[in-house]
Protein backbone atom coordinates (compact mmCIF):
# COMPACT_ATOMS: atom_id res chain seq x y z
CA UNK A 1 0.00 0.00 0.00
CA UNK A 2 1.43 3.44 -0.93
CA UNK A 3 2.54 5.50 2.04
CA UNK A 4 0.76 8.83 2.60
CA UNK A 5 2.70 11.80 1.25
CA UNK A 6 4.22 14.42 3.52
CA UNK A 7 3.16 18.04 3.24
CA UNK A 8 5.81 20.64 3.94
CA UNK A 9 5.16 24.30 4.57
CA UNK A 10 8.32 25.62 3.31
CA UNK A 11 10.40 27.85 5.49
CA UNK A 12 12.17 28.27 8.77
CA UNK A 13 13.90 31.59 8.27
CA UNK A 14 16.09 33.66 10.53
CA UNK A 15 14.59 36.79 12.03
CA UNK A 16 17.69 38.80 11.07
CA UNK A 17 16.80 40.49 7.77
CA UNK A 18 20.50 41.06 7.00
CA UNK A 19 21.39 37.39 6.82
CA UNK A 20 22.92 36.30 3.52
CA UNK A 21 21.36 33.10 2.18
CA UNK A 22 23.06 30.46 0.10
CA UNK A 23 21.00 29.78 -3.04
CA UNK A 24 20.55 26.18 -4.14
CA UNK A 25 18.74 24.83 -7.19
CA UNK A 26 17.77 21.20 -6.69
CA UNK A 27 16.31 18.72 -9.14
CA UNK A 28 14.52 15.70 -7.76
CA UNK A 29 15.82 13.63 -10.67
CA UNK A 30 19.46 13.88 -9.66
CA UNK A 31 19.35 14.96 -6.03
CA UNK A 32 22.33 14.05 -3.88
CA UNK A 33 23.14 15.22 -0.37
CA UNK A 34 26.72 15.65 -1.57
CA UNK A 35 25.71 18.72 -3.57
CA UNK A 36 24.58 20.54 -0.44
CA UNK A 37 26.79 23.07 1.36
CA UNK A 38 27.80 22.48 4.98
CA UNK A 39 25.06 22.87 7.54
CA UNK A 40 24.68 26.21 9.30
CA UNK A 41 23.68 29.63 8.02
CA UNK A 42 20.60 30.12 5.88
CA UNK A 43 19.72 28.61 2.52
CA UNK A 44 17.20 29.44 -0.18
CA UNK A 45 16.29 26.16 -1.85
CA UNK A 46 14.84 26.49 -5.35
CA UNK A 47 13.09 23.27 -6.35
CA UNK A 48 13.44 22.60 -10.08
CA UNK A 49 10.29 20.69 -10.98
CA UNK A 50 7.63 20.93 -13.67
CA UNK A 51 5.04 19.90 -11.07
CA UNK A 52 4.67 23.47 -9.84
CA UNK A 53 1.53 25.51 -9.24
CA UNK A 54 1.69 29.26 -8.58
CA UNK A 55 -1.02 30.74 -6.35
CA UNK A 56 -1.52 34.47 -5.61
CA UNK A 57 -0.43 34.97 -2.01
CA UNK A 58 -3.58 36.87 -1.10
CA UNK A 59 -5.74 33.97 -2.33
CA UNK A 60 -3.76 31.14 -0.79
CA UNK A 61 -5.42 29.32 2.12
CA UNK A 62 -3.41 27.27 4.58
CA UNK A 63 -4.25 23.58 4.55
CA UNK A 64 -5.61 23.63 0.99
CA UNK A 65 -2.44 22.35 -0.69
CA UNK A 66 -3.84 18.99 -1.74
CA UNK A 67 -7.03 20.52 -3.11
CA UNK A 68 -5.16 23.13 -5.15
CA UNK A 69 -2.89 20.51 -6.67
CA UNK A 70 -5.68 18.05 -7.45
CA UNK A 71 -7.73 20.73 -9.21
CA UNK A 72 -4.70 21.39 -11.40
CA UNK A 73 -4.26 17.70 -12.18
CA UNK A 74 -1.16 17.19 -10.04
CA UNK A 75 -1.19 14.18 -7.73
CA UNK A 76 1.76 13.26 -5.51
CA UNK A 77 3.00 9.72 -5.94
CA UNK A 78 4.32 7.55 -3.15
CA UNK A 79 7.61 9.11 -2.11
CA UNK A 80 6.64 12.64 -3.11
CA UNK A 81 5.69 15.60 -0.93
CA UNK A 82 3.68 18.72 -1.58
CA UNK A 83 6.05 21.54 -0.67
CA UNK A 84 4.61 24.99 0.04
CA UNK A 85 7.10 27.74 -0.73
CA UNK A 86 7.84 30.86 1.22
CA UNK A 87 6.02 33.90 -0.27
CA UNK A 88 7.86 35.81 -3.00
CA UNK A 89 6.62 38.50 -5.41
CA UNK A 90 3.08 38.15 -4.00
CA UNK A 91 2.97 34.45 -4.90
CA UNK A 92 3.13 31.09 -3.17
CA UNK A 93 4.38 28.05 -5.11
CA UNK A 94 3.13 24.51 -4.50
CA UNK A 95 5.59 21.90 -5.73
CA UNK A 96 5.80 18.11 -5.87
CA UNK A 97 9.24 16.92 -4.85
CA UNK A 98 10.82 13.70 -3.53
CA UNK A 99 10.18 13.38 0.19
CA UNK A 100 13.68 12.12 0.96
CA UNK A 101 15.25 15.21 -0.58
CA UNK A 102 12.91 17.54 1.32
CA UNK A 103 13.63 15.77 4.62
CA UNK A 104 17.36 16.04 3.97
CA UNK A 105 17.06 19.84 3.67
CA UNK A 106 14.92 20.10 6.81
CA UNK A 107 17.30 17.90 8.82
CA UNK A 108 20.47 19.57 7.58
CA UNK A 109 19.69 23.29 7.82
CA UNK A 110 18.38 25.21 10.78
CA UNK A 111 17.18 28.11 8.62
CA UNK A 112 15.85 27.50 5.13
CA UNK A 113 13.18 28.56 2.67
CA UNK A 114 11.77 26.58 -0.22
CA UNK A 115 11.11 28.61 -3.38
CA UNK A 116 10.39 28.11 -7.08
CA UNK A 117 12.26 29.74 -9.97
CA UNK A 118 8.77 30.64 -11.22
CA UNK A 119 8.34 33.01 -8.27
CA UNK A 120 11.51 34.90 -9.13
CA UNK A 121 10.40 35.86 -12.64
CA UNK A 122 6.77 36.45 -11.58
CA UNK A 123 7.68 39.89 -10.25
CA UNK A 124 8.40 41.44 -13.65
CA UNK A 125 5.79 43.34 -15.66
CA UNK A 126 4.99 43.96 -19.35
CA UNK A 127 7.11 41.04 -20.42
CA UNK A 128 7.17 37.42 -21.46
CA UNK A 129 9.83 35.83 -19.25
CA UNK A 130 11.52 32.54 -19.94
CA UNK A 131 13.89 31.00 -17.41
CA UNK A 132 15.64 27.79 -18.40
CA UNK A 133 17.14 25.23 -16.06
CA UNK A 134 18.79 21.90 -16.75
CA UNK A 135 15.43 20.20 -17.27
CA UNK A 136 12.62 22.81 -17.33
CA UNK A 137 11.47 26.03 -18.95
CA UNK A 138 9.69 28.46 -16.61
CA UNK A 139 7.30 30.84 -18.37
CA UNK A 140 5.60 33.99 -17.07
CA UNK A 141 3.50 36.49 -18.98
CA UNK A 142 2.43 39.74 -17.37
CA UNK A 143 1.18 43.18 -18.23
CA UNK A 144 0.20 45.34 -15.25
CA UNK A 145 -0.48 42.06 -13.42
CA UNK A 146 0.51 38.43 -13.69
CA UNK A 147 -1.53 36.74 -16.44
CA UNK A 148 0.15 33.37 -17.00
CA UNK A 149 2.69 31.25 -15.14
CA UNK A 150 3.64 27.65 -15.87
CA UNK A 151 6.53 25.21 -16.07
CA UNK A 152 7.31 22.94 -19.02
CA UNK A 153 9.77 20.07 -19.25
CA UNK A 154 10.41 20.95 -22.89
CA UNK A 155 13.60 22.92 -23.53
CA UNK A 156 14.11 22.67 -27.29
CA UNK A 157 13.48 25.67 -29.53
CA UNK A 158 10.47 24.20 -31.34
CA UNK A 159 8.68 23.56 -28.06
CA UNK A 160 9.47 27.04 -26.71
CA UNK A 161 8.27 28.58 -29.99
CA UNK A 162 5.00 26.69 -29.67
CA UNK A 163 4.55 28.00 -26.13
CA UNK A 164 5.21 31.58 -27.28
CA UNK A 165 2.84 31.28 -30.24
CA UNK A 166 0.10 29.98 -27.95
CA UNK A 167 0.61 32.90 -25.57
CA UNK A 168 0.47 35.39 -28.44
CA UNK A 169 -2.75 33.80 -29.62
CA UNK A 170 -4.41 33.80 -26.19
CA UNK A 171 -3.13 37.14 -24.87
CA UNK A 172 -2.52 40.59 -26.29
CA UNK A 173 1.25 40.75 -26.01
CA UNK A 174 2.06 43.02 -28.94
CA UNK A 175 5.06 45.15 -28.07
CA UNK A 176 6.11 42.92 -25.19
CA UNK A 177 9.76 41.97 -24.92
CA UNK A 178 10.74 38.36 -24.50
CA UNK A 179 13.46 37.98 -21.87
CA UNK A 180 15.43 34.75 -21.57
CA UNK A 181 17.64 33.73 -18.66
CA UNK A 182 19.21 30.62 -17.17
CA UNK A 183 21.06 27.66 -18.67
CA UNK A 184 21.54 27.99 -22.42
CA UNK A 185 19.91 31.44 -22.44
CA UNK A 186 22.34 32.90 -24.98
CA UNK A 187 21.71 30.17 -27.54
CA UNK A 188 17.96 30.18 -26.90
CA UNK A 189 17.74 33.96 -27.35
CA UNK A 190 19.72 33.73 -30.58
CA UNK A 191 17.44 31.03 -31.97
CA UNK A 192 14.24 32.76 -30.89
CA UNK A 193 15.37 36.09 -32.36
CA UNK A 194 15.10 34.56 -35.83
CA UNK A 195 11.33 34.50 -35.29
CA UNK A 196 10.96 37.48 -32.93
CA UNK A 197 13.55 39.83 -34.37
CA UNK A 198 13.02 42.91 -32.20
CA UNK A 199 11.59 41.34 -29.06
CA UNK A 200 14.12 38.89 -27.64
CA UNK A 201 16.89 39.70 -25.20
CA UNK A 202 19.11 37.55 -23.04
CA UNK A 203 19.62 38.32 -19.33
Amino acid sequence: MPQPTMQVTGSNVMSNDKVVSTRLVLSGHNFSAEQLPPSGGAVQVFLDTAETLLVPAQMYEEGMQTGYMKRSGMFPTAGESIVVSAPMNDTVALMLFPTDAVKTIIDRFEHFSFLSPLQVIAGERNVVRLHMTERCTYVVLSDSALRFADVFEERNTDSVLYILQTLKKDFNVSGFRIKVSGEGAQQAARELSVYYKTEVCEL
